[in-house]
This record gives C-alpha cells, structure tokens and sequence, in this order.
C-alpha cells in the first residue's frame, strides 16, 4: 500500500508539537531572537530568578489560560530565566525558549536584575509598551494590544471575519 506523499506532510504537519502560532507565512514559526519577532509577534517576556518562583509560576498558569486570546493578539510568551532547569513547557500558550546568550542581552536591554521578576510587553515595532512586577492577566494584555494602533486594526478585521 502506498501513501501519497501529501498525506505523510499532512500527518507530519498535524502530529508536530507547535509551541507558537504563526502569525503570518513571512514570519519564523520557532524565532530566536527579539529581532526576528520583530513584525510579527508581540513577545510578552517574562523575568524571574528560576522556573519555581511563584510569581512565575502565577504567570505561566495566567498564560495557559488564555491561550487562544494569545495566538488571536501574536502575543508570544518568553520565559527569561538564568536557568531554564525545572522549566516546564505550557500545554497550549505559544511560547518559545531562546538561548542563553540572547536571555543575557534582554536581561540586559530590559534591565531586569537576575533577582527580580517581571513582566514585559513589546510590541511588534520591538518597543517596550508595558512592564509590571506582578504577574498580569491575559485579558490585561488584551486591552494593552487592542489600544494600540495595529492592534485595534487586528480587531477590527477579526470581527469582520467573524460576521462572515
């Protein structure tokens, strides 16, 4: 029996894990810098001094929550941790892991101490538009995004396809 080879790239396509929603054909589908966000996400990068901090661990399930209201917005969850050990990769939220190298200069750009935990919002220009020492909610986000100019025009062309 044979199988055509459009079913196998189907299948492969269908079985692969997919950490991050596309936002667009032109964009990388696995990004490993800000720079090559840039355009295309909004990385929401999120500080803390280990993977077992309970604000990072508040965040991350915040995250997971709202997954669909993430991919909808191009929001892109970055964990910045010194170590990624005891990292456990959410179910749903898009997200991607970066090198350490690319983690030590947003933690320098963003001046976030080793210590510290901290959410940040950058838009798809690469500017910084929100930071928070507390965990914030998805729908936060949401407001942040729809307020701003590409993001209101991103809304309204969702509700126009969901009127279709």
């Amino acid at each position: 029996m044979r199988i055509s080879s459009a079913l196998l790239a189907f299948a492969a396509f269908a079985l692969a894990p997919r950490a991050v929603a596309q936002a667009d054909l032109s964009c990388p589908v696995q990004p490993a810098t800000l720079k090559a966000m840039r355009d295309c996400y909004r990385p929401v990068l999120v500080f803390a001094p280990n993977a077992k901090d309970a604000s990072f661990a508040t965040q991350q399930k915040l995250l997971e929550q709202y997954a669909d209201d993430m991919m909808d917005r191009n929001l892109l969850y970055i964990p910045v941790l010194i170590k990624q050990t005891g990292f456990e990769k959410p179910l749903d939220a898009p997200f991607v892991l970066l090198k350490e190298t690319e983690i030590n200069a947003i933690r320098s750009r963003f001046r976030v101490d080793a210590s510290d935990f901290a959410v940040v919002l950058v838009g798809k220009d690469g500017g910084e538009k929100y930071r928070s020492r507390k965990p914030v909610s998805v729908l936060k986000l949401d407001d942040l995004v729809d307020a701003m100019p590409m993001g209101g025009q991103e809304k309204r062309a969702r509700s126009a396809s969901h009127k279709e």
